[in-house]
């Protein structure tokens, strides 16, 4: 009797085991909803510049920059003081990028989110205002300078690693757009 009750406890632990396997398995695979996707859209979200990379963004997200302004002398820098990013608006004909900066970013750097993560490299972001024309952007300009020590009296420290040799890009979307996107590519 004891083997039989033993044999019995063995079948319905494994019958168990199968049932919350299967459920488990249908959880993992119910398709999610797809109203979720227009309502996650609708919130910023932070995209970093990357060389030769074209990132969508649209009004009010956040673009970041992980930097090295390779500041002359940097045992007297403190911080960034200022930093700015001018971008050109590629034409309609696809090619030809303005050279007068349409989409400026930055500022003060004490309006800015800004970390400083070592070795002279900066954390920066900045918000894409509301009202930018949709389009390819490419960085043609940046400025930055130097928050330094109190004890140094010296002339102003700009930059001289400027961002602008790196690529970087951005393609303004509007809104309803950037849901089109981001919920085709939840699979909704």
């Amino acid at each position: 009797m004891n083997e039989r009750h033993s044999e019995l406890t063995r079948i319905q632990h494994v019958v168990l085991g199968c049932c919350l396997m299967a459920a488990l398995s249908t959880h993992a695979q119910s398709p999610q909803p797809s109203a979720a996707a227009p309502l996650l859209a609708t919130q910023p979200h932070t995209v970093a510049l990357a060389s030769d990379s074209c990132p969508a963004v649209r009004s009010g997200d956040k673009v970041s920059l992980d930097w090295n302004p390779g500041f002359e002398h940097p045992g007297i820098v403190g911080g960034l003081r200022i930093f700015h990013l001018g971008f050109g608006r590629l034409d309609s004909n696809g090619v030809t990028v303005q050279q007068i900066p349409s989409l400026r970013l930055g500022g003060l750097a004490a309006s800015l989110p800004v970390t400083d993560t070592g070795n002279g490299y900066f954390h920066v972001e900045f918000t894409i205002p509301a009202g930018v024309q949709p389009g390819e952007y490419h960085l043609i300009k940046a400025a930055s300078e130097a928050r330094t020590l109190p004890e140094y009296q010296g002339p102003a420290l700009p930059m001289t690693n400027s961002p602008v040799s790196a690529r970087f890009c951005i393609t303004v979307v509007p809104v309803a757009a950037q849901q089109t996107l981001q919920h085709s590519q939840s699979g909704g």
